[in-house]
């Protein structure tokens, strides 16, 4: 079964129910692509070496990208599927709820969103 037309439906259905999201990419593109949006920063892949990357060149290195991330609080962060960063866990612990998962990546929604936003995004994202 191709993957991109059902990628492609889930990034709209939760956009149906969060028009107006701001969205981070952690070794994630695709919901970004699929939504015709761009990442507010200009790393978004850490794996082969990225990562070290970003450590030297970020402020306050990985632990500072991820306070950075914490400071603007994106409704949805996107996390390549593998990737759990031990780095960006305490961020997405403190403000966000993962509502699922789907080829390619984890779904991380700001919890402020409320309740029932949250139910109808676990609907909208196919595990």
């Amino acid at each position: 079964e191709p993957v991109l037309p059902a990628q492609r439906a889930e990034v709209d259905a939760v956009l149906d129910v969060l028009p107006d999201a701001t969205m981070v990419s952690v070794e994630a593109p695709q919901p970004l692509v699929l939504a015709h949006r761009v990442n507010p920063s200009p790393h978004q892949m850490f794996r082969l070496g990225l990562e070290t990357y970003v450590d030297d060149t970020w402020p306050g290195g990985l632990e500072g990208y991820a306070a950075w991330i914490s400071r603007n609080r994106p409704t949805i962060v996107a996390v390549g599927g593998g990737a759990r960063y031990d780095w960006l866990m305490p961020t997405l612990d403190a403000h966000y709820v993962e509502i699922g998962t789907t080829t390619g990546w984890y779904w991380y929604v700001d919890r402020d969103v409320g309740p029932a936003a949250l139910r109808e995004l676990e609907d909208a994202v196919a595990d």
